[in-house]
């Protein structure tokens, strides 16, 4: 006898074939199961997919979600980055903030001398 179809397999064989897809059911559930597992807010459509749509183990997500945390990180710092050198703030210094003094001592006592005018005395 030849067995050409699903159909003639469970046909001839039942047990064989319902132990067959009970353990690929096990499999499957297990693999959304672990795809859960390391699912992380934000990334929805990349966990929906690897469960879903393009069948992928948890690891290959786990590895997909740290690409897409690596881009984005340096996106964030590139731009923080932008933010710094547009801002200015690497032009300001000590000697420039209202013809204050220079030294960071200095800047802390007049700091404290503009708060407490009548500590200033008792120097």
């Amino acid at each position: 006898m030849e067995i050409k179809t699903v159909e003639e397999l469970a046909a001839t064989y039942p047990a064989l074939t319902a132990q067959i897809a009970e353990t690929a059911a096990a499999n499957e559930r297990k693999r959304i199961q672990d795809i859960e597992n390391i699912a992380l807010n934000g990334y929805d459509s990349l966990i929906n997919k690897a469960k879903f749509e393009t069948p992928t183990a948890a690891a290959d997500v786990a590895l997909q979600i740290l690409a897409e945390q690596k881009k984005q990180g340096g996106a964030y710092l590139d731009n923080a980055k932008k933010d710094v050198e547009e801002s200015g703030v690497n032009d300001v210094n000590a000697a420039s903030h209202e013809g204050g003094p220079e030294d960071k001592q200095s800047i802390f006592d007049a700091a404290v001398d503009k708060v407490f005018p009548a500590s200033a005395q008792g120097r």
